[in-house]
């Protein structure tokens, strides 16, 4: 079932059957999100506006906290 969310923050990796998505910027969203990206994939004022190609295949690790901090990742505390 879809649930939008009111606020999806930016850099979100969220799945949905067989599609993967990194939320480019804070928005709606109803995928399930399994985790944050640390750095920005997408930057208009860029070029390219994105590291990635159209047809590029890529694989998602898991890394530390530490990590996520160091390569920039912002903590968001939900309280």
């Amino acid at each position: 079932m879809f649930h939008l969310v009111p606020l999806v923050p930016a850099g979100s990796v969220a799945i949905a059957d067989s599609q993967t998505a990194v939320y480019p910027s804070n928005s709606p969203g109803g995928w399930h999100i399994i985790g944050n990206c640390p750095i920005s994939l997408f930057d208009i004022k860029n070029t390219p506006i994105s590291p990635f190609k159209i047809g590029d295949r890529v694989k998602f690790n898991a890394i530390s906290y530490q990590q996520f901090v160091e390569l920039g990742g912002e903590v968001i505390d939900e309280q």
